[in-house]
């Protein structure tokens, strides 16, 4: 929502186009994802490793 509301208020401003922006944005976006995922998989690893109870998944019976 945040960047929604910045690319509004600069395209209302004049400072920068939609292309520019998108252009700018998109990949700096899609890397912090990437950055994201890779660093949720060490800590999802690093409980599986300390405490694998914890990430346990418990299976329902029918």
């Amino acid at each position: 929502m945040a960047t929604i509301a910045q690319v509004v208020i600069l395209l209302i401003a004049g400072v920068a186009t939609l292309e520019v922006l998108l252009s700018t944005l998109v990949p700096f976006y899609l890397f912090v994802g990437v950055v994201e995922g890779i660093i949720n998989i060490f800590i999802i690893s690093f409980l599986f490793k300390l405490k694998p109870e914890m990430v346990e998944i418990a299976k329902v019976g029918l």
